[in-house]
């Protein structure tokens, strides 16, 4: 290091050949706006900028080239000076960035300036934020970054972070240069683990371990934190940050916590930013298309994907929200005045459950950086395929490893992104310490920059990695890195040579496409041929692959699919048929997949269903058992369910029985599957008949009226009455959640309003309410009477389970006006995220 910096800082040359402009040229600058219209924050603790210096320091020569130090510094209302050294080849372009060799960074209270390198390469890192678009002073009218013609003095104008600044002294020193005192920190933007909290569980055990009401959380001291970067922890989430992570090879995201010391952050190579992530858009796709019965065998896997791409990037461009690549401009005006500066943060990835959606996720190209597996039971994937598929790969963690590699890689080479895993972990049983640590260094040795281990909030759920465990985690991915720092990440990316290419819409995935309910396996295509069968002709294509030991990728057959590198594609159709193409080759159709050579390991397992409770008429509660034998190999885990339903609703369960509660007439066909030790399935079917007893009697319109009640009013005022006033309601579409309509967020009490006319010839008849859900607790009234409820007192649940499960109210015959309109009322309870009537609603005549 010493004999770099030796280099670096030699004799200055000529000043004709300065890249920049005449070294020794200082331009101060003053701010051409009144301070006393900032926000009080910032005011009345004078940080205001005020005056600025751009310096040109020394020219250098390296690799034959010529070098130049640029210092920016500026000066707050208190009398506090930040500074900003470059050395660079260039100014900055619109069209091209400069080359920068060094970075120095140096704050008020700081013993000396701070080099930020790259741990691995020794390159100069700059701010994630890009420099030249927000923290390098930009023309007049801000429009360009601050670049000089040959000979060209310093502007009387510019603009620096969002602020107009005008130029008051134009000077030339001779002692212009950067810092001499140094401290060099190295940060790794290529492997980023974390989290690191600013508090940590008491015990290190899991909460269920050792109970909730002993399971404490305390602040993180500066001894724990210490001891987490030491693990190798370089990702830190901060609640409650400290002053001295600025100046330690750790990123902090400071999502909780308003600014304090903005503009800073503008100059912080290790400030990661506002968001570290978007959070799951797949699951919330999931949870809202399966919210909608409308979609039932009319959603085609194509239309949903598109849908999932757009909710992917949604909550990216919003104006405000945690993971809103804009949410940092609210961020700052909190506290702080910045002027014309819009600031977006680029550079995050998704962390996802849904991980082979990785395709639709990362294809936008306004989307995000990357993905992060949230894989909770890597060792049971490659069951899991099997029993979907009947294949009989392997059951090892390195196949289970392999194949969410596969698609994680696959989408990333075509998109040019980034990938990751996590461990994320719900009970003690989920944590494996020996698989968890295999599973890390197997990832970042195909590649995975991100390594990410969840810790909730205190208080929050169960769903809990112990910090005794993170940092053995961290430890054992920081190890890998120490075994193999220099990982060509662009050779790992395009590692695979073969290439399975599945129709656009799909997921590789032994789960319904995109987890929508609606695009279960054993729907069918307009070939007549089953997504089960399509995806397993894929599954056998990868069972070939990992048997013959050959790297593979998952990929999507669309136009922004570029199959460049790869000497085998191997192209899934939906009509079953699959197409091999191989670069200087005719194409081969293939009217089914390549079987592997699998070893003879004598007789497989076996499995068969038997009928508790024959079927009667809906609604009614059907219930089954399903019996496995073992083979030559013992049973790996469970049994495993697949419920279709009339009408195209899926159900999945697990366990040797299943009761099904069937709320309305026709065919219900079950599916249970098993695999044995070596990852051979057994698989049996079974139909049963329900007859149907329910008819609709009335349709409800598309909108009804709605109003929020935060003040918990209704009732005292009557709202439930028939002759209740109407004013104030507003009209909303149902079923929806709320905070998909007009109503936006809301969390609290609010009511429904409708009027549905009840035939006279229903008169005599039993008559019932159905609900398929409301999120969360509802209180159902008729004209004006109280005549059922759904909530955590009538049933013993709490609102976890009551959000999701149908509920049926009986109408009680006094409460009816037979032949006339009818005012129904429901009172609805959501203590958070969604809420309202989201599924339909029906009433039924019994006959």
């Amino acid at each position: 290091m010493t004999f770099i910096w030796a280099c670096l800082l030699a004799a200055p040359v000529a000043a004709a050949a300065a890249p920049l402009g005449e070294p020794g040229t200082v331009g101060t600058y003053r701010l051409q706006a009144d301070p006393a219209q900032r926000p009080e924050f910032e005011r009345t603790r004078k940080l205001t900028v005020v005056s600025a210096q751009l310096q040109l320091g020394p020219v250098v020569r390296r690799g034959g080239r010529q070098f130049q130090w640029a210092g920016l510094s500026f000066t707050r209302l208190n009398g506090q000076t930040y500074q900003a050294w470059l050395l660079m080849d260039a100014w900055p372009r619109p069209e091209r960035a400069p080359q920068v060799i060094r970075y120095l960074w140096c704050e008020p209270e700081w013993p000396d300036a701070v080099t930020f390198l790259h741990e691995t390469t020794g390159v100069a890192l700059l701010p994630r934020l890009s420099l030249w678009e927000y923290g390098w002073p930009r023309t007049a009218d801000g429009k360009a970054p601050l670049a000089l013609k040959p000979g060209e003095p310093l502007p009387a104008r510019i603009q620096l972070q969002g602020w107009p600044f005008r130029r008051e002294k134009l000077a030339r020193q001779a002692a212009v240069a950067p810092p001499a005192k140094r401290t060099v920190v190295k940060l790794n933007p290529d492997l980023l683990i974390g989290f690191s909290f600013t508090y940590r569980d008491t015990e290190g055990r899991h909460r269920q371990a050792i109970g909730k009401e002993q399971h404490e959380y305390v602040e993180t001291s500066e001894e724990d934190w210490r001891k987490d970067i030491a693990a190798g922890f370089n990702v830190h989430q901060s609640l409650n940050h400290a002053s001295w992570l600025w100046r330690e090879g750790v990123y902090s995201n400071r999502l909780y916590w308003l600014p304090d010391d903005w503009p800073a952050y503008l100059y912080r190579p290790n400030y990661w930013g506002r968001a570290m992530y978007v959070d799951e858009p797949a699951i919330h796709y999931r949870a809202w298309a399966n919210s909608r019965e409308e979609l039932a065998g009319k959603l085609t896997p194509a239309e949903s994907a598109k849908m999932l791409e757009a909710r992917a990037i949604e909550p990216l461009w919003k104006e405000t929200g945690n993971y809103s690549a804009l949410w940092f401009n609210h961020f700052v005006d909190q506290r702080f005045g910045r002027g014309n500066l819009t600031i977006v943060e680029r550079d995050y990835p998704v962390w996802e459950a849904i991980w082979h959606t990785a395709w639709y996720q990362l294809a936008p190209d306004n989307g995000v950086a990357g993905l992060v597996d949230e894989d909770f039971y890597p060792e049971d994937l490659v069951e899991a395929y099997n029993r979907a598929f009947g294949t009989q790969i392997p059951a090892t963690l390195e196949n289970a490893c392999a194949i969410r590699v596969a698609v994680l890689r696959g989408a990333c080479r075509n998109f040019g992104k980034k990938w990751g895993t996590a461990i994320y972990s719900y009970t003690p049983e989920a944590l494996n310490p020996k698989l968890d640590q295999t599973q890390l260094r197997y990832m970042y040795e195909a590649g995975a920059t991100y390594f990410w281990f969840w810790n909730c909030w205190p208080g929050l759920s169960d769903a809990h990695v112990p910090y005794s465990y993170k940092r053995a985690y961290a430890a054992a991915v920081r190890q890998a890195y120490k075994e193999n720092p220099k990982r060509d990440l662009q050779a790992l990316l395009h590692a695979a040579k073969v290439c399975i290419v599945l129709p656009y819409g799909y997921t590789f995935a032994p789960f319904p496409l995109q987890y929508v309910k609606w695009l279960h396996l054993e729907r069918k295509t307009e070939a007549g041929t089953t997504y089960r069968q399509v995806l397993a002709n894929a599954a056998t294509e990868v069972e070939r692959c990992l048997r013959e030991g050959v790297k593979f990728d998952i990929a999507i057959d669309e136009p922004r699919f570029r199959p460049k590198g790869y000497t085998e594609l191997i192209y899934v159709r939906e009509d079953g048929t699959l197409r091999l193409v191989r670069p200087g080759q005719p194409d081969r159709l293939l009217r089914q997949p390549r079987t592997p050579e699998r070893p003879d390991l004598g007789p497989p397992p076996s499995v068969t269903i038997t009928v508790v409770d024959a079927p009667a008429a809906a609604p009614c509660t059907l219930k089954l058992k399903a019996t496995a034998t073992p083979g030559t190999g013992e049973l790996a885990g469970g049994i495993t369910w697949e419920v279709f339903l009339p009408g195209g609703d899926f159900r999945s369960a697990d366990g040797e029985e299943l009761a099904i509660k069937a709320e309305r007439g026709g065919t219900y066909r079950v599916r249970a599957a098993v695999t044995d030790c070596f990852g051979r399935p057994a698989i049996a079917w079974s139909e049963l008949t329900v007859t149907e007893t329910r008819r609709d009697i009335s349709t409800f319109p598309e909108e009804w009226l709605f109003r929020k009640d935060p003040q918990q009013v209704g009732e005292a005022e009557g709202w439930f009455q028939v002759e209740a006033a109407e004013d104030g309601w507003q009209r909303i579409p149902v079923p929806r959640w709320w905070e998909e309509t007009a109503v936006g967020a809301y969390d609290g009490v609010a009511w429904y309003r409708v009027r549905v006319p009840i035939p006279a010839e229903a008169r005599g008849k039993p008559l019932r309410l159905l609900f398929g859900a409301v999120d969360e607790e509802a209180w159902v009234y008729l004209n004006g009477r109280l005549i059922g409820e759904h909530s955590c007192q009538s049933t013993g649940k709490g609102p976890n389970d009551l959000w999701e499960e149908p509920f049926a109210v009986v109408l009680p015959a006094e409460a009816v006006r037979f032949g006339e309109e009818n005012v129904l009322v429901v009172r609805v309870n959501d203590s958070g995220a969604a809420g309202g009537i989201y599924k339909p609603v029906r009433l039924v005549v019994e006959e």
